[in-house]
């Protein structure tokens, strides 16, 4: 018991000491385009259509593979969905898989949030949360809604699916709280939603 004691409290002094750099040091959207204003754009697109080769490349390998050998592409056991990534150098199927249980209660990140005992404000203010998983959320889920009707979640792809699970990880880290028990670490922060795949 003292020692899960001991763990939550470092827990809990590590995310102050994280939120409470990363709201000091959050950038404005001027201060994002100035950073980005000294990228090499040329390369980092040069790098990007190369990472996406691959990708593709392995993943045609690994579907290929999946026929040949009777491999499962996607499929839910127990609650999480895994999906078919590449084949490992020996020849072994590799997956991405979901999980993510009972992460904003065991974070505590209620603890930085206002009124929440560390006499802090830190609810994702000026941030943006960028999530891959097998799917997207929704949109118009009501928890991603800010003030005035500002919609602070969107898909950064085209052609991903819904994905329960992806709503759930997006909404522990955004939800704002319609539903109380469903407030997520940072209430304020702005997320971005991807499908896994490449």
């Amino acid at each position: 018991m003292q020692l899960i004691k001991h763990n939550n409290m470092k827990n809990i002094l590590l995310l102050v000491l994280v939120f409470v750099f990363s709201i000091s040091y959050a950038q404005t959207k001027q201060q994002k385009q100035q950073i980005t204003s000294n990228y090499d754009i040329e390369k980092l697109l040069e790098m990007s259509n190369s990472f996406s080769q691959q990708y593709q490349e392995e993943k045609d390998e690994a579907l290929r593979l999946a026929v040949i050998n009777n491999w499962k592409v996607k499929f839910k056991k127990d609650g999480v969905f895994y999906e078919l990534q590449r084949v490992s150098k020996e020849g072994k199927p590799l997956y991405y898989r979901t999980t993510n249980l009972n992460a904003a209660k065991t974070t505590r990140a209620n603890q930085l949030h206002s009124g929440g005992g560390l006499g802090l404000n830190v609810e994702g203010q000026n941030m943006t949360a960028f999530v891959w998983d097998g799917g997207i959320a929704r949109v118009t889920h009501q928890e991603y809604d800010g003030a005035g009707g500002t919609d602070r979640f969107s898909a950064g792809g085209d052609g991903a699916t819904l994905s329960d699970h992806s709503a759930h990880v997006m909404g522990t880290i955004i939800a704002s709280g319609v539903v109380s028990a469903a407030k997520g670490m940072a209430p304020q922060a702005y997320g971005v939603g991807y499908d896994w795949n490449n």
